[in-house]
């Protein structure tokens, strides 16, 4: 039976137990971006250790399941950056089958900065020196 509308077909099933606070994250999720109210960013901020990167993991997989067809993973190393798009990759074939229809882009905070700015430049010359939120570049 082959249907054209996407269907939820990613089993997230966290190998652990996460905590409450990590459940909340995972939980809170938000939908695709329909227009209306600007999209939402999921930033987990925490001590090495204690599991930024199984949260992250499952959060994608919750993603996916909402629908989402792209995840950005932003992190601080060139090194950090490669893993996750490793592990997200990995853990996406592993619990989902419309994985190969997500694209995961996974890069520094340097790179994100880079990328922005390349796509908004002339949006950012255009604008007006006073009201820019980018006006101390120009001098």
């Amino acid at each position: 039976m082959e249907s054209n509308a996407k269907t939820s077909a990613c089993v997230p099933q966290p190998q652990y137990s996460p905590t409450p606070e990590q459940q909340c994250i995972i939980d809170n999720c938000p939908p695709p971006y329909q227009g209306g109210t600007p999209p939402t960013l999921a930033r987990v901020t925490a001590a090495a250790g204690a599991g930024k990167t199984t949260v992250l993991l499952e959060l994608a997989l919750r993603a996916a399941e909402l629908g989402h067809e792209h995840i950005s993973y932003v992190t601080f190393s060139k090194a950090a950056a490669q893993d996750g798009q490793r592990r997200l990759t990995q853990r996406l074939q592993q619990s989902c089958a419309q994985a190969s229809f997500i694209t995961i882009d996974a890069m520094t905070l340097h790179s994100c900065a880079q990328r922005a700015l390349k796509t908004h430049y002339q949006q950012i010359l255009a604008s007006n020196e006073d009201e820019s939120p980018f006006s101390e570049l120009y001098h």
